[in-house]
């Protein structure tokens, strides 16, 4: 399939998105503690990578250096909060979860365009599987919340 040109600088916008977020990631799973934690950052980082490699063939000219404003200042925030809690691990899972319910709206944004049906289809597999990286984050999110309560 060869690139459009009508939704490329969508894609070229989602992919920026996906992009900080990957970084957002990369930083999660070197501040946080706990192994699990770890690990579902990692998954979700690679479905992330591989939504950015089926983006790009359909959208000629993004740099790999891109990246969206908003998701990077809250990794930074998120950084520099972490290091003074002695809960990191759910202030990243709080943080990437705000960030991926985002990152679904922006996908619900593109769909509601005109778009080919390849393109639209495979917007569609992408939101799928990140809807997924996001319910497992709000319930990770969750069941610290109650710990972190009952801890109390």
């Amino acid at each position: 399939m060869s690139s459009v040109a009508i939704p490329s600088e969508k894609l070229a916008d989602l992919i920026k998105v996906l992009q900080s977020g990957i970084r957002f990631y990369k930083a999660g799973i070197k501040a946080v503690k706990c192994d699990d934690t770890k690990e579902m950052f990692t998954r979700i980082l690679t479905e992330k990578e591989q939504a950015c490699t089926e983006l790009r063939r359909h959208c000629s000219g993004v740099k790999d250096t891109g990246s969206n404003f908003i998701v990077d200042a809250r990794n930074v925030y998120t950084r520099l909060i972490s290091r003074v809690t002695s809960h990191s691990d759910q202030m990243f899972t709080e943080q990437l979860a705000s960030m991926e319910r985002k990152v679904l709206h922006y996908f619900d944004d593109v769909l509601k365009e005109q778009l080919p049906q390849h393109i639209a289809q495979l917007l569609r597999k992408i939101r799928t599987r990140l809807l997924q990286c996001y319910d497992e984050l709000q319930l990770i999110k969750s069941a610290r919340k109650r710990f972190i309560h009952n801890q109390a």
